[in-house]
């Protein structure tokens, strides 16, 4: 069944008027097909065999590459050594790796000069903040790029959804916020959302500015009601809301090890205080925002007031995230009231 759907296929090209004969195609599968992803997956999974320098991230065609080391020197050393065991792979396996989309960064405490990295006769370049995966990562593991990226997305759209709402009503604007401004605030939230007030304020001023456009209504109309009549979460809720359904999979151990191992439960006490997760120690923002601390916080936080104990609270994410907007939306109701 595989050899007939990978045997006798052909190709041509046509510009213009002209098409080319027909050519066998020897290598490659089919792009657009059903199982052509998972073949290639199967193909270059074990381009993470080639080295033990670092580790392998792989996602399609998307490959990220982490070296530890301890100063430039090691880091200079380890690169050159990678650059060659992956430049061989790439020849053995009759693939071509795009040296002018191939960057690095380093991370570090202190300031670091450039790597003298060379793949197929060119330099790869050093960048400060590199979009993978539809993130914007910086050096500096901050999200002021990601997030200043998003809310100049956001703010494109909701002129969109500004100049439409003349035409549409105001459930087809909700349909239009759905498609156009929540993915973006959704995407890997739990990891860029949990950021200083300042950055995520930006956020924040454009979703009440798009739920004002829903309901049709000026631009310095109070938005909590809007939010309410619409059950629409604000970003921050969202965010709070995807740290719960983490550490919910956690819980149904649906969980990836790696992440999983970021949480523990908390032994249960008699006392008035009911926590389900251990709450670790930050004595940075850093460590403050992550997602080992700030996680099971927020479902201390929220979940142990629904549930007192951990056996209460539904293994069901639908049954769960009802049960938590129902919990923000009465927080906006007692706001307003």
């Amino acid at each position: 069944m595989m050899e007939s759907y990978l045997n006798n296929r052909h190709q041509m090209t046509k510009i213009d008027d002209i098409i080319s004969k027909k050519q066998v195609i020897q290598m490659g599968v089919p792009q657009g097909s059903i199982l052509g992803p998972l073949l290639f997956i199967l193909y270059i999974n074990d381009i993470s065999k080639t080295t033990d320098l670092g580790t392998f991230y792989l996602f399609a065609d998307d490959t990220a590459i982490c070296i530890p080391g301890r100063n430039v020197e090691e880091l200079q050393t380890k690169m050159n050594e990678l650059v060659i065991k992956i430049s061989e792979w790439f020849q053995v396996n009759r693939l071509t790796l795009n040296a002018a989309k191939t960057n690095y960064q380093i991370y570090s405490r202190s300031v670091t000069p450039d790597l003298d990295i060379t793949l197929n006769d060119t330099q790869i370049t050093r960048k400060t903040c590199i979009k993978y995966l539809g993130v914007h990562v910086d050096e500096n593991l901050k999200w002021s790029s990601h997030i200043s990226s998003v809310a100049s997305v956001i703010s494109r759209n909701i002129g969109v959804m500004g100049r439409s709402k003349h035409y549409l009503s105001s459930q087809q604007l909700l349909l239009l916020y759905n498609t156009l401004i929540l993915p973006y605030l959704n995407y890997c939230a739990v990891i860029w959302g949990t950021n200083y007030e300042t950055n995520i304020n930006k956020l924040v001023i454009l979703q009440k500015r798009a739920v004002r456009i829903i309901d049709k209504k000026p631009f310095l109309h109070p938005s909590t009601p809007l939010f309410i009549k619409h059950k629409i979460l604000r970003f921050p809720e969202i965010v709070k809301e995807q740290c719960i359904i983490i550490l919910l999979a956690h819980i149904n151990k649906n969980l990836p090890n790696p992440i999983s191992s970021l949480f523990r439960y908390c032994e249960p006490t008699n006392t008035r205080l009911t926590q389900h997760f251990y709450v670790p120690f930050a004595s940075t923002n850093y460590r403050l925002f992550a997602l080992s601390c700030n996680a099971p916080k927020i479902w201390n936080t929220i979940i142990c007031k629904l549930f007192r104990d951990l056996s209460e609270v539904p293994k069901n994410k639908r049954t769960l995230k009802k049960a938590i907007r129902t919990y923000f939306l009465n927080a906006y109701h007692a706001s307003v009231a």
